[in-house]
């Protein structure tokens, strides 16, 4: 049994990691064009808003799915007129919230109604920021960089959890 949920996870990392890979080629290939990164940006958004609903046990409750999975898929369309000062704000309450759960992560409870919701709403504002980091000088590789940075953490936190964790 404990076989076929490691091969389970590596198979749903591969697929996880092909589909990556193929949206960062696009979006290479592609960048100059503004609805290429729009789209893009909408399907990240959407991911993630299904995956942070998924891990707290919230997709039951489909009106507050839906509600959020059309925030993010229409949010990266539209022009925020304060996001940098927005920006700002959300980033330190991601940081706040971020160091309250690493700090009880015994105790925290992620299943509670509320953290899902605002984290949700953080990512989402979060993944904004792909737009103004293009608009930058070399913006397009401080982009890379950054997805390449996390790819490879979240792969090496994986392979060293599997090895050193309860895994």
């Amino acid at each position: 049994m404990k076989i076929e949920t490691k091969n389970n996870e590596l198979k749903k990392r591969t697929i996880t990691g092909i589909w990556m890979t193929v949206m960062c080629i696009l979006v290479l290939r592609f960048s100059y064009v503004p609805i290429v990164m729009e789209v893009m940006i909408s399907i990240i958004s959407v991911a993630s808003v299904f995956e942070l609903f998924r891990a707290a046990d919230l997709l039951k409750n489909k009106l507050l799915f839906c509600i959020f999975t059309l925030i993010a898929a229409a949010l990266p369309f539209f022009s925020i007129p304060i996001y940098p000062h927005l920006l700002i704000v959300v980033f330190l309450l991601a940081m706040v919230l971020f160091s309250d759960l690493m700090i009880h992560v015994d105790t925290r409870n992620f299943e509670s109604k509320a953290l899902p919701v605002i984290v949700t709403l953080t990512v989402i504002i979060l993944l904004q920021s792909f737009h103004e980091i293009l608009k930058e000088d070399n913006g397009l590789y401080y982009l890379c960089f950054v997805i390449l940075a996390c790819v490879t953490t979240d792969i090496f936190a994986y392979l060293i959890g599997r090895k050193l964790g309860r895994h």
